[in-house]
Order: structure tokens, then C-alpha cells, then sequence
């Protein structure tokens, strides 16, 4: 799960903040850490990175389980986000159908500029071909 984060927030750090334009979108698919997950890349018209959403998703043992995994969600959402990186400007949820559970995690390039987890100055060191190759190398399979 940590290493989910991770790739998100690697993605993130290495692009800069994006203009307004119309989205182009990217889907890589794949298992990570036990995680059946897919990253959707919304790209503007010069293929900046305009936001990223985090699907993973994993089978409890049990409906039990799942129900359990979904009441300390909502018990203490604040330390679970803190758990797993999701911070201002990202935003995470958390469902639960049967013995899938399934996390979100959405984050908005704009957003992460205007709370200083990226630098309004930082330019674009990372085409948008370089960064589906990132996600490529992470064993995902990107369309």
C-alpha cells in the first residue's frame, strides 16, 4: 500500500504545475503490493499533468474483514490518511462492496502547488511519454 503512495506521490513530484487546457488521460493498470491498481493521468493540451487518480483495490478474507478495514476508516480517517501520505490537496475514500476494498486517492497538480507540495516554480522536467514510462516500469500496463 505505502509503495501505491509512493509511485503517486513519485509521479507527482516530477511534473511541474499544469495550464488550463483541455485533458488528455492516460489509464496504466496493474498489481502493486498485493493491490490490484489503476492510475488515471489526466493530461491539458501541452501534456501537463493536471491531476491523478489512485484506484487499488484487494480482496479481505472475509466480509468481516472488510467491514473492520472500513469502520477504523471511518473511526480515524485523519491517521489512516497520514498513514499512507495522502495529505492537503490529495483526497482519499474508502469503500467496501462484499470482500472488496477499494481506495481512492485523487490529487490535483493545482491543488498540491497552492499547499507548497509542489513548487509553483518547478518546471516540467518529465514528458508525459517519460512518465507513463515510470508508471511502465513499475510492471503497469498503460493505454
Amino acid at each position: 500500500m505505502k509503495k501505491m503512495i509512493g509511485i503517486v506521490l513519485a509521479g507527482l513530484l516530477l511534473v511541474g504545475c499544469s495550464s488550463q487546457g483541455s485533458k488528455n488521460r492516460t489509464t496504466c493498470s496493474g498489481l502493486v503490493d498485493g493491490l490490484d491498481t489503476e492510475v488515471t493521468l489526466n493530461f491539458d493540451d501541452n501534456d501537463q499533468l493536471l491531476s491523478m487518480k489512485v484506484i487499488g483495490s484487494m480482496e479481505a478474507d472475509s466480509e468481516e474483514q472488510a467491514e473492520q478495514i472500513e469502520s477504523m476508516f471511518s473511526s480515524d480517517e485523519d491517521a489512516l490518511k497520514d498513514m499512507m501520505g495522502v495529505s492537503e490537496g490529495m483526497s482519499m475514500d474508502l469503500k467496501v462492496k462484499g470482500k472488496t476494498v477499494t481506495i481512492t486517492i485523487n490529487a490535483d497538480v493545482e491543488q498540491l502547488v497552492d499547499v507548497g507540495l509542489i513548487g509553483a516554480d518547478d518546471a516540467s522536467e518529465m514528458t508525459k511519454d517519460e512518465l507513463i514510462s515510470y508508471f511502465e516500469d513499475q510492471d503497469m500496463t498503460c493505454k
